[in-house]
């Protein structure tokens, strides 16, 4: 009885495995067929439809007439200088109302991963929503020395002795 119901599944897998083949080999087949017989806009048929015309769009001179003044927008501008193309030494430094984006590697841990926190700087220019920390003046501040400050800020509260910290604005 084991044998029997054996070979029956077995001859089930092939009758299987031949429709499977069948039915791709025919699918194959209808769509290459049917590929034959598309046209598209590029076919002269299609082009003649439109008076012979290619179908383009003009571009636009300006986006919206009644809100751009044309060349008055920059009478007054002159060519760039080489000056003006020196890169400054200036570090942009934090400012109230600033959204900063911190994140702090192993804060809830080793190996945690780092945790990234959307923080604003305050009217008082203090960053007060950063996780185990109360407050911490950020404003005046590179975000260099920021990253410093809150690295300090955490071995003191004796939560982190290394911090990594990263932030960008």
């Amino acid at each position: 009885m084991a044998l029997t119901f054996q070979k029956l599944r077995v001859c089930q897998l092939i009758s299987f495995r031949r429709f499977t083949v069948a039915t791709a080999s025919a699918l194959a087949c209808s769509s290459m067929l049917a590929g034959c017989s598309a046209r598209g806009l590029s076919a002269p048929t299609e082009s003649e439809k439109y008076g012979g015309q290619p179908l383009a769009v003009p571009v636009l001179s300006a986006i919206d007439p009644g809100s751009e003044n044309g060349e008055y927008d920059f009478a007054h501008a002159t060519d760039p200088t080489p000056d003006d193309q020196k890169p400054t030494k200036v570090d942009y430094a934090v400012e109230k109302d600033d959204l900063l984006l911190i994140g702090i590697s192993d804060l809830y841990g080793p190996s945690s991963g780092e945790t990234v926190t959307v923080v604003r700087v305050n009217k008082r220019g203090d960053i007060t929503t950063l996780p185990f920390i109360k407050s911490l003046h950020a404003a005046g501040l590179t975000e260099i020395e920021l990253e410093q400050a809150i690295v300090e800020a955490y071995r003191d509260a004796c939560i982190i002795e290394n911090a990594q910290v990263s932030i960008s604005d």
